[in-house]
């Protein structure tokens, strides 16, 4: 970005810094991809190198589109793509294979690769020792709007687990997930790709059968942003107990919004007709468990 004043480049970065969570480094690369879509602003740059170049409309306006670049970009939860050698290798792993520090490698791999969990990947331990004293290590467990949450989960601690029925729209999370399942064998790991609207619960349960624990991690929120309509499949979800959690600051802003995703699961939980029977917290997540 060496065409624009190095001190006007230098103040816009301290101030995108400041309110998206993203470095420097990354913010001039997204300066250098931007402007090749704004030559009227190149030409002006060329005609004159005044420091007063930010005061006309064409550089507001590539300003502008910086920032919803960055906006979009963050709002990705892949943001990278997952190494193809690294999922070869965990579909070509046997299951009785010694090599599990290999697969727990690879696991970390991915967790890295997706905003919801990545957030999440340096207190997994804190998440599950929290949970565990909330609740008996559940036999039977369904995670909707799971993403990759269900890699992270302590297998090999927790032997009383039986099935783990795990749901997302995205069909590249269930993918992932469909090759990790034989690794946790005789776990039975169910990755389904479905909309939360299309869920019918007594396809998955046998009559009169209840789940121990449904998680929804982050996704309450999200649906009454989204499309409230979808909240009638959640009212109901056959499960002992349940947990919530929202963020406490934004995906993509240095912004605190605690206060309005504990007003939507507090909705949610009213409408139920559940009580909270305790509250959750790990650094940027906060939950309720009814």
């Amino acid at each position: 970005m060496k065409i624009l004043p190095k001190k006007l480049i230098d103040n816009e970065i301290t101030s995108i810094c400041s309110r998206y969570k993203i470095d420097s480094e990354s913010v001039i690369k997204h300066f250098d991809e931007v402007i090749l879509r704004h030559p009227k602003l190149i030409q002006k740059i060329h005609e004159n190198r005044s420091p007063h170049i930010s005061r006309l409309k064409v550089y507001k306006l590539f300003i502008k589109d910086v920032k919803k670049t960055i906006y979009y970009q963050l709002r990705q939860y892949h943001q990278n793509t997952p190494n193809e050698i690294d999922l070869k290798h965990l579909a070509n792993f046997n299951v009785n294979n010694d090599k599990s520090d290999n697969i727990e490698n690879i696991v970390k791999d991915l967790l890295a690769n997706h905003v919801s969990t990545r957030e999440r990947l340096p207190y997994y331990d804190n998440f599950y020792k929290q949970l565990f004293k909330l609740i008996t290590p559940p036999r039977t467990i369904v995670d909707i709007g799971c993403g990759l949450h269900p890699l992270s989960y302590p297998y090999k601690k927790k032997t009383s687990l039986n099935t783990y029925l795990a749901i997302d729209k995205d069909l590249s999370a269930i993918d992932i997930l469909q090759l990790f399942a034989p690794h946790i064998s005789p776990i039975r790991l169910k990755p389904v790709c479905m909309n939360i609207q299309d869920i019918v619960w007594s396809n998955f349960l046998d009559q009169n059968t209840q789940f121990d624990l449904a998680i929804m991690l982050k996704l309450i929120p999200v649906v009454y942003r989204q499309n409230k309509s979808f909240l009638k499949q959640l009212y109901q979800i056959p499960a002992k107990r349940i947990l919530l959690t929202g963020n406490t600051e934004a995906m993509t802003k240095r912004e605190n919004i605690r206060r309005k995703e504990e007003h939507f699961l507090r909705k949610y939980i009213k409408m139920t007709g559940r009580d909270i029977i305790a509250y959750f917290q790990i650094d940027n997540e906060f939950g309720m468990m009814i």
